[in-house]
């Protein structure tokens, strides 16, 4: 596997960033691209999420998010009562591991994208700060392109 590193002239944002890459022809658009956030650590079979994106591809997909089935909350969770002028805590858990809502899982901050979809960082803008949750994730959400890779 290779890996590349990209080193902003200035802050771009995750998506700038990769458009940068592009330019300085360190990232290739006709490859596929595993992206991570460097202090994510992801439990996660690289040749199992390969396979899973060549079967992806084949339904026509272009993004491959990973997601995770159970995720703890970051922060402490308080039910509040309001009694007149103060409000009254209930409950309170420090960073719980909560259920998800069925169907509904928590972003890792890792993707793949496949050649197809490496072609929309061509139009991020460079003179801002962009990120591909703002605009090229719900893009290929709306056009049907994107499948999750499922992780614990």
């Amino acid at each position: 596997m290779d890996v590349s590193y990209i080193v902003e002239p200035r802050p771009l944002g995750r998506a700038g960033s990769i458009r940068y890459g592009i330019e300085e022809r360190i990232i290739d658009v006709d490859l596929p691209c595993l992206m991570s956030h460097p202090d994510d650590l992801i439990p996660i079979n690289i040749k199992d999420l390969m396979n899973y994106a060549e079967e992806s591809t084949s339904r026509g997909k272009s993004l491959i998010l990973v997601m995770a089935k159970n995720t703890t909350n970051p922060f402490g969770i308080g039910v509040t009562e309001d009694n007149k002028d103060i409000i009254d805590l209930k409950y309170f858990l420090e960073k719980p591991e909560l259920p998800l809502i069925p169907n509904h899982y928590a972003n890792t901050g890792m993707a793949l994208y496949m050649p197809e979809a490496m072609k929309a960082f061509k139009e991020t803008p460079l003179d801002k700060k962009t990120h591909p949750e703002d605009h090229i994730i719900p893009k290929l959400v709306q056009d049907g392109k994107v499948a999750v890779y499922l992780v614990e």
